[in-house]
């Protein structure tokens, strides 16, 4: 099955979530411009669901996630959400973006999973995540329909192609 955002739930103010979808991923903590999750929604909205899971690489504390969380229910798919939850170079105490709020008091390093767990129950998008190992196993070995990667300098997005 292939979706486009025109196939989907749209809200008159973006075509690609709904009004209630958008206000909660531009709620959601983390530095994603609104046009830019947009954008990365009606990507994830091309995708062809019939490849496999989506996956993200690269969450922080979860506001890429409700950008694509809408869209994977909308695929009847999952999302992986892969991060090591440090945060990334700029991240790090003495930089920019460094928050000082989501550092381990007890090991004293960066750890964003709390958040990002929160953001994504918070969002009611929990059925959306493999967050056991039975529906790690489910997946394991199926290629992905749709992917996202972030990286210090900004956002890649890709598509998978069938052979």
């Amino acid at each position: 099955m292939t979706l486009s955002p025109a196939a989907s739930a749209n809200s008159p103010t973006t075509g690609v979530l709904t009004a209630t979808e958008q206000s909660v991923a531009e709620a959601a903590r983390g530095f994603m411009p609104p046009d830019e999750g947009l954008a990365l929604a009606a990507a994830a909205g091309l995708a062809d669901f019939d490849l496999g899971p989506m996956l993200e690489i690269g969450g922080y504390c979860g506001k890429s996630a409700c950008y694509l969380g809408p869209i994977a229910a909308r695929g009847d798919t999952v999302l992986f959400s892969v991060d090591h939850h440090r945060g990334s170079e700029e991240n790090q105490p003495g930089w920019e973006w460094h928050e000082p709020d989501l550092v381990d008091p007890v090991l004293g390093v960066m750890d964003t999973l709390p958040v990002f767990r929160r953001t994504i129950h918070d969002a009611g998008l929990d059925s959306r995540f493999c967050q056991r190992g039975y529906q790690v196993h489910h997946h394991f070995g199926a290629p992905s329909c749709f992917g996202k990667a972030s990286s210090v300098h900004g956002l890649v997005i890709t598509a998978a192609q069938q052979d």
